[in-house]
């Protein structure tokens, strides 16, 4: 995500490692680079300078706060104008009962597929939704919100054979209304580009619905079309919010700085993959943290409380603190680390991880997939009591699990590493709670 305004951040971050004093004209060329990283990343000119004009006034001239160095006080400035830039967090505005929420953007935006992505989050926030199928033209369009209503857990409402989608959405809020519903998310009509008729369409829509949000789907990967898009859209229909869609495939993602403040509207969530799950809500603050490496912890917290309950977290905690930690626990940590995203997913979320090098991503992945291969071909004897795995035991593992015995060594080195540490730790937590 934001993958080429990070490493462009990530170059101009190195340079200011150890800056003294912030002269006139390194602060010209900081500024200047900085400039360029964001119109190369898609950010509009005009805002580029605008926010670069912003960090030069703060910087220049000024008394720096005690125990930071200029370049800090570069960074701090470029963190706080970046954020700023984002604008706030917003809930969705969710008003009545049901709450009409409309869905909009250019096919191949992922707008059916968003629509099913918020029906999920709603409900496991404990909302009732009802999926309503207004985009009649496009092929397979209606199956596939049937399709993701099912996915998510949510209702569907059946258009039988209408063919007005204006009719379908006034018979869809109805039937909304007449069993209680706390959301009714209505899928509109895209089109390959803007055009009259389809914004006739959704003016007559939006008119009969009278939606609490719109949300306009953008695809993160169109760069500043995003913002000539985002712009149609409002002349015609008023909109309340903004979704961007494959956030995970846009390697520059200047066009979400852009599109938020040319368009005065908040951004409500990001798409960050194919799966349902793959939604977030946007929050400023922490998409200005990961742009300049200094982490989204929040974000892995959130990840891990989805992808597990409460009761397994203390038992987790419990097993550290004791050190009694086995192969089946390492086991049932991998496949944890899969349900939180992988990888891919949690390394950019750690503080000064900058940008993860594909290689080497690709190697650690594959170094796990080995490690579970490798514990899953192991006996429940071994997996409790590794020391009782002898030569003749290793060559059977390697062979099971499709590795040699070299990748078993080292499965088994690790583990046994990790229980060191866990014993060390043991070792302090006991010394803390004797005051030794």
């Amino acid at each position: 995500m934001f993958d080429g305004l990070r490493e462009k951040f990530s170059t101009i971050l190195k340079r200011l490692t150890g800056i003294a004093v912030m002269t006139d004209s390194l602060l010209c060329e900081l500024t200047s680079e900085t400039k360029k990283s964001l119109i190369d990343a898609d950010v509009n000119r005009e805002i580029a300078e605008e926010l670069i004009n912003k960090i030069a006034e703060k910087v220049k001239g000024k008394s720096i706060p005690n125990g930071l160095s200029p370049g800090d006080f570069f960074v701090f400035s470029l963190y706080e104008e970046v954020k700023d830039l984002l604008g706030e967090s917003e809930e969705l505005i969710l008003k009545g009962k049901p709450s009409p929420v409309m869905i909009s953007g250019l096919n191949g935006s992922g707008k059916t597929t968003t629509c099913g992505k918020i029906s999920r989050f709603l409900k496991e926030n404990g909302k009732s939704v009802l999926l309503v199928p207004c985009d009649l033209k496009r092929a397979a369009a209606v199956e596939q919100l049937r399709i993701l209503a099912q996915r998510a857990g949510v209702d569907f409402f059946e258009p039988e054979g209408y063919t007005d989608p204006v009719r379908v959405a006034s018979k869809g809020l109805k039937f909304a209304k007449s069993k209680a519903y706390d959301v009714a998310i209505f899928d509109t009509a895209g089109r390959l580009h803007i055009d009259k008729e389809l914004l006739k369409e959704l003016n007559k829509i939006y008119n009969e619905i009278e939606p609490s949000e719109h949300l306009l789907v953008l695809d993160a990967m169109t760069g500043q079309e995003a913002v000539r898009i985002a712009a149609e859209f409002k002349k015609v229909v008023p909109i309340t919010g903004l979704v961007f869609t494959k956030v995970d495939t846009d390697a520059k993602g200047g066009a979400i700085l852009s599109v938020r403040k040319i368009s005065g509207r908040p951004i409500k969530f990001l798409g960050t993959g194919e799966r349902l799950d793959d939604l977030e809500k946007f929050f400023p603050d922490r998409i200005a943290k990961r742009l300049l490496s200094f982490g989204d912890i929040e974000g892995i917290f959130e990840r891990f409380a989805k992808a597990v309950d409460e009761k397994k977290i203390k038992e987790m905690e419990e097993k550290v603190k004791k050190a009694d930690f086995t192969l089946d626990d390492l086991l049932e940590h991998i496949t944890l680390l899969k349900s939180m995203g992988g990888l891919r997913k949690i390394l950019p979320l750690l503080p000064g991880s900058g940008i993860p090098k594909e290689e080497m991503v690709l190697l650690a992945e594959e170094n796990i997939k080995k490690t579970e291969a490798i514990i899953l071909s192991m006996t429940k004897k071994e997996r409790a009591n590794p020391d009782i795995i002898d030569g003749s035991r290793r060559l059977r593992i390697a062979k099971g699990s499709g590795t040699n015995v070299a990748d078993v060594n080292r499965v088994l080195k690790s583990y046994k590493n990790l229980k060191k540490i866990m014993k060390r730790f043991k070792k302090i937590n006991m010394l803390n709670l004797t005051g030794g």
